[in-house]
C-alpha cells in the first residue's frame, strides 16, 4: 500500500474539532518524537508499506509494516493500523515504530487528545522531547502518568525557586547589614577591611555557584538536544571555535525556520530542523554567554554533500 493520509483540524462543513487531528498529532510526537507540519488546518502523513500479520488488528481494520514519512523525513519498520470506509478510501487509525512493539500500541493518547479537545491543549514540545524520550524507555507507560510526573516536576521547580529567592532575599539582607556596619564603625578599620574581605569572599563562592549552575544547565539543554544519527549517516566533525552571535532565519527548500550560529572562525552554520529547535536555540544562547569552545557535526547521506562551514546537527563543548 502506498497512500497519502490527508487528516482535517476541523470536521468538514464545520468548525468542531477533529480528535483524530489531535490523535494523529499527539502520537506522532509521543512515538516519533515529530511534530506534524500543519498546513493550513490539514496534516499529511505518507506511508509505504505492505501487509502484516505480526498484529492482529481489530475487525475492519488493516495492519501493514513498511516506512512512515512525516514532514518529508522517513521512519522505517513502522507497524500502521488503517481501515476503509463506506468510500473504501483507507483512514489511518494509529501506528508505532516495530522497536516498540509490543507495548507501545497499549500506550494510548487519549489523555492528551482530551487537553486539545477542551481547549487546554498540552504543549506537545514537551510530548515530542521528554514525554518521547521517557516512552523509548518504557513503550508501554500511559501519557498520563508522564504528565503527571512533568507537573509534580514543574511544582518542585517553582518551589526550588522560591526557596532560593527567600535565600537569597536573606543574603542580601545580611549584607546590606554588614556594609551599614562598616559605615558607622571608620574607626575600626582593619575590622573594617576584614569583614569586607569575607563578604567578597561570600561573593565569589557565590559567582562560582552561579557558574556552577550553569555549567549544570548547559549540561542538561546538551543531553535534551542531542539528536543521535542513524546508520547509514556519514557524521563530519568541524573544527573548535567559540559561537560570537545567535540569529534566527528562515532557510531551506521549504523555507523552514533556522538557527544560525556566528562562529569565532567567520563561519555561519544554520540549523533548520524542527524537531528540538527551542531547546537547541537555548543551547546556543548559553553557550554564545558562556564563550565556550565547541564544535559541531553536519550529517550526510550517500549522495548528498552538507558542508560543516554551511550547516550543523549537533552542538558539542570542548573542554
Amino acid at each position: 500500500m502506498s497512500q497519502i493520509f490527508r487528516i482535517h483540524q476541523t470536521q468538514r462543513n464545520s468548525d468542531q474539532q477533529n480528535r483524530r487531528f489531535h490523535k494523529i498529532m499527539y502520537t506522532a510526537a509521543l512515538r516519533l518524537g515529530v511534530i506534524p507540519r500543519n498546513i493550513n488546518g490539514y496534516i499529511d502523513i505518507e506511508f509505504d508499506g505492505v501487509p502484516t500479520n505480526e498484529v492482529q488488528a481489530h475487525e475492519r481494520n488493516d495492519a501493514y509494516r513498511g516506512t512512515l514519512f512525516i514532514n518529508g523525513y522517513p521512519f522505517d519498520d513502522v507497524i500502521l493500523i488503517s481501515y476503509k470506509s463506506n468510500s473504501d478510501r483507507p483512514n489511518l487509525v494509529t501506528f508505532w515504530p516495530v522497536s516498540q512493539h509490543p507495548d507501545a500500541k497499549h500506550s494510548y493518547t487519549d489523555p492528551l487528545v482530551d487537553t486539545a479537545m477542551d481547549g487546554t491543549a498540552f504543549d506537545i514540545n514537551l510530548v515530542a522531547t521528554v514525554m518521547h524520550e521517557k516512552f523509548r524507555e518504557n513503550a508501554g507507560v500511559s501519557p498520563a502518568t508522564l504528565m503527571k510526573i512533568l507537573y509534580d516536576q514543574e511544582n518542585q521547580s517553582l518551589r526550588d525557586g522560591a526557596l532560593r529567592i527567600g535565600q537569597l532575599l536573606d543574603e542580601s539582607m545580611v549584607r546590606e547589614k554588614e556594609m551599614q556596619s562598616l559605615v558607622r564603625s571608620t574607626s575600626e578599620r582593619a575590622e573594617a577591611e576584614s569583614a569586607r574581605a569575607n563578604i567578597e569572599k561570600k561573593q565569589k563562592e557565590e559567582a562560582q555557584a552561579e557558574n556552577r549552575l550553569k555549567d549544570e544547565k548547559i549540561a542538561q539543554l546538551l543531553r535534551d538536544s542531542l539528536m543521535t544519527p542513524r546508520y547509514d549517516d556519514i557524521v563530519t566533525e568541524s573544527n573548535v571555535a567559540t559561537i560570537k552571535r545567535v540569529s534566527q532565519g528562515n532557510i531551506g527548500r521549504s523555507n523552514q525556520r533556522a538557527i544560525i550560529l556566528h562562529m569565532s572562525d567567520g563561519t555561519n552554520r544554520a540549523n533548520n530542523w524542527e524537531r528540538g529547535y527551542n531547546t537547541r536555540l537555548e543551547l546556543a544562547e548559553e553557550l554564545c554567554t558562556s564563550g565556550k569552545k565547541v564544535r559541531t557535526d553536519v550529517w550526510n547521506k550517500p549522495g548528498t554533500n552538507y558542508k560543516w562551514e554551511n550547516w550543523f546537527k549537533n552542538i558539542y563543548v570542548v573542554d
